[in-house]
């Protein structure tokens, strides 16, 4: 097998660790835990629009990431051995595009039509797409990486959730998956 170089660009050895220990883990919590607020919704509509931002946010920080998109300083193969391909098209356009106008209210995209809206079959695939894709990604980290991601924070760990993700092959919906996350889970 190959030896992976890292592509890291001028970036000091502290920061990318951090990435990893800190900076993922904490955008995979915040991802869960948003969800999951989300999903049993707000007492308010203040309340639940922002666990739905919170959820919008943190996707499209991690799928950003897992694209190896313009906008991050890291690419996802710095961390990984030569099996893993950054596969750009892991997550439906349709997908990206409504957590966008969720993000982004004042664009001319922005929909008042309900069946347009990021809604919560829309909320459940995209968080099991995205888990899919961190799963692989984790299962292709070099040894350092791992041990590293070994020694990763983990945000409230005390703190247990069921979360129930629904999509089948290619993201589409199937019957309901139960995953029970712990906001320190991978």
């Amino acid at each position: 097998m190959a030896v992976h170089k890292p592509k890291f660009k001028n970036i000091p050895l502290s920061a990318i660790d951090r990435i990893i220990k800190h900076h993922i883990p904490y955008e995979l919590s915040m991802m869960r835990l948003s969800l999951a607020a989300a999903l049993e919704r707000g007492p308010n509509q203040f309340q639940q629009n922002l666990y739905v931002e919170g959820f919008a946010l943190h996707c499209r920080n991690l799928i950003e990431f897992l694209k190896n998109g313009d906008a991050c300083a890291f690419n996802p193969t710095d961390f990984t051995n030569t099996s893993f391909k950054v596969d750009k098209k892991f997550i439906r356009t349709k997908l990206i595009d409504k957590i966008n106008e969720q993000i982004s209210h004042l664009t001319d995209g922005r929909t008042e039509d309900q069946d347009e809206k990021f809604k919560p079959n829309d909320w459940q695939e995209t968080a099991a797409i995205i888990e899919s894709e961190f799963s692989r990604w984790l299962q292709n980290l070099t040894p350092e990486w791992a041990e590293k991601w070994e020694q990763r924070e983990r945000m409230g760990a005390d703190v247990t959730e069921t979360i129930v993700v629904e999509a089948g092959a290619g993201g589409a919906c199937s019957a309901p998956t139960f995953v029970t996350v712990r906001s320190g889970d991978p």
